[in-house]
C-alpha cells in the first residue's frame, strides 16, 4: 500500500505545462526525460545508473497522438563473483513500435489534453463530459527483452529444471510481438468497452462488455467523496496533495471517513444500480503452447481433457436424464428443480456439442452472457445470502460456451 501512495505522489507531482500531453517529438521528449528524472529521483538510484527513455517520433492534437519507437532501457551496474561493485551497462527493457490514442472528435476536451490530469493534480474533478468521452488506445509491437529482466535479477537459468526451462521458452515468445487495444464507449446512459491482447499471436485474450452507466451519479459520488477529504482534514487542496502520503494515511486509519464513503458508495450503488447486458471473455492459444503446458501441468490438462471426452463420447441425455444426474449424482436438491433445471439443461445441451468439439481441438475457449432486460449486478450480493436468486438470474440471462473463438 505505502508504494501505491508514493507512485500516487509521483504522478500528482509530475509537472504538465502544455496544452497537450504529446504534441511534437521534441517536446515530448522532453516531458519523458523529465519523467526518467523523477524516476530515478523515487527510486533513489546511484548517480552513475539512469532511467533512459528514447522515442524516434510523436505527434498529436487535442483528440489524438501517435508515438512511434519508444525504448525503455536501465542503465545499472550487476555484481558478479569477480567483480562486486560490477559493470556499467545499458539494459534495453522494452520497446514499442507504436503507442497511439485518440477519441471521437468531438468539440470539448481530447484525450490528448493536460486539463483533467491537471485537475488531478490540483486534487479537483476534470470537467463532467471527459467521463463519457470515446477512446480507444493502442500498442503495437510491444517487445520484452527476457533477457535483460534476468540478467538485471541475477537469476541462473542454467540450474532450471526441464519444467521451468519450457515455462521460460513460452514465456520468451508471448513477450515479443504483443499488441493491446483498449476501448470505450458512451451511448445512451450505457457504457460499452473492450480489452485486447495479442501475445506474439502465442496466446489471444479478449473481453468485452455493456452495461448502464451514469455518469453523473458517479460524478455526484466522487466529489462528494473529495469535499469530504477536505473537510475531514481541515487542508487546502494544495495541502492534500502536497502531503499526499500523510493524507492517505491518515483517511485509511479514519473509522468515521471509512463508514462515511462506505455509506455513500452504497447509496451510490442502489441509487444507480449497474445493469449488464453483455459480457464476453474470450481466449485462445497455439498449439505449441498447449503442448508447452500440458508438460508443465505434470498430466493434470490431459488428465481434464480426457474426462471432457468421456463426457461427450456417449450421447447427449434427455431433459429426465439429465435431472435424474443432477439429482442422484450431483446431489442437487429435487425440490427446487422447477427454479433450475429448464436453465441448467438448456446451458448442458448448448455446451455439450461445443465440449466435444474443443476436446479434439483444444485451441481456446470463450464464454458470453446476454441479459436482454440487463442483469442488476447488485443481485449476485443478494445470491450470497440468497442461492435461489441464482437460479432466478440463470432463468433471465442467456448463457453460451463457445469452443475455439476466433480472437482478432
Amino acid at each position: 500500500m505505502k508504494s501505491l501512495y508514493l507512485i500516487l505522489i509521483l504522478i500528482f507531482s509530475f509537472p504538465l505545462k502544455a496544452d497537450l500531453i504529446v504534441s511534437n517529438t521534441e517536446n515530448t521528449q522532453k516531458l519523458l526525460n523529465e519523467l526518467s528524472d523523477s524516476l530515478e529521483s523515487f527510486l533513489e538510484a546511484p548517480e552513475d545508473e539512469e532511467i533512459i527513455i528514447k522515442i524516434e517520433d510523436a505527434k498529436g492534437n487535442d483528440h489524438k497522438f501517435t508515438i512511434k519507437n519508444f525504448v525503455f532501457s536501465i542503465k545499472a551496474r550487476i555484481p558478479t563473483s569477480n567483480n562486486p561493485t560490477g559493470f556499467l551497462r545499458e539494459f534495453r527493457i522494452f520497446q514499442i513500435k507504436e503507442l497511439s490514442c485518440k477519441d471521437n472528435n468531438y468539440s470539448g476536451l481530447g484525450v490528448n489534453n493536460t486539463s483533467p490530469y491537471i485537475a488531478f493534480s490540483n486534487f479537483k474533478l476534470p470537467q463532467i463530459d471527459y467521463f463519457t468521452l470515446f477512446s480507444k488506445c493502442e500498442i503495437k509491437g510491444l517487445n520484452i527483452n527476457l533477457d535483460s529482466i534476468i540478467d538485471l535479477s541475477g537469476t541462473d537459468t542454467s540450474v532450471m529444471a526441464i519444467e521451468q526451462r519450457i515455462l521460460l521458452s513460452l514465456i520468451e515468445r508471448a513477450i515479443s510481438g504483443i499488441e493491446i487495444r483498449l476501448e470505450s464507449k458512451y451511448q445512451r446512459n450505457n457504457l460499452f468497452g473492450e480489452f485486447y491482447i495479442n501475445l506474439g499471436e502465442e496466446i489471444k485474450f479478449k473481453s468485452t462488455f455493456t452495461q448502464s452507466f451514469d455518469h453523473l451519479a458517479l460524478y455526484e459520488f466522487l466529489e462528494r467523496v473529495r469535499l469530504s477529504i477536505l473537510e475531514i482534514t481541515g487542508l487546502s487542496e494544495k495541502e492534500v496533495i502536497d502531503n499526499l502520503y500523510l493524507v492517505a494515511d491518515y483517511l485509511m486509519n479514519d473509522e468515521y471517513f471509512i463508514q462515511e464513503t462506505t455509506n455513500r458508495y452504497q447509496e451510490y450503488n442502489y441509487s444507480s444500480p449497474q445493469i449488464l447486458y453483455n459480457l464476453t471473455y474470450e481466449v485462445s492459444w497455439s498449439d505449441k503452447v498447449f503442448k508447452d503446458l500440458s508438460v508443465i501441468s505434470g498430466g493434470l490438462i490431459d488428465g481434464a481433457l480426457l474426462l471432457i471426452k468421456t463426457f461427450t463420447g456417449s450421447s447427449k441425455m434427455n431433459k429426465s436424464d439429465f435431472s435424474d444426474y443432477l439429482i442422484y449424482e450431483i446431489g442437487l436438491d429435487g425440490e427446487y428443480q422447477a427454479l433450475y433445471m429448464d436453465a441448467l439443461y438448456n446451458f448442458y445441451s448448448d455446451t455439450f456439442s461445443e465440449a466435444k468439439k474443443f476436446a479434439n481441438d483444444p485451441k481456446g475457449l470463450g464464454i458470453k452472457i446476454k441479459a436482454k432486460d440487463g442483469l442488476d449486478l447488485n443481485s449476485l450480493e443478494r445470491a450470497v445470502e440468497n442461492p435461489t436468486v441464482i437460479f432466478t438470474i440463470l432463468n433471465n440471462i442467456e448463457l453460451q460456451i463457445n469452443s475455439n473463438p476466433g480472437i482478432r
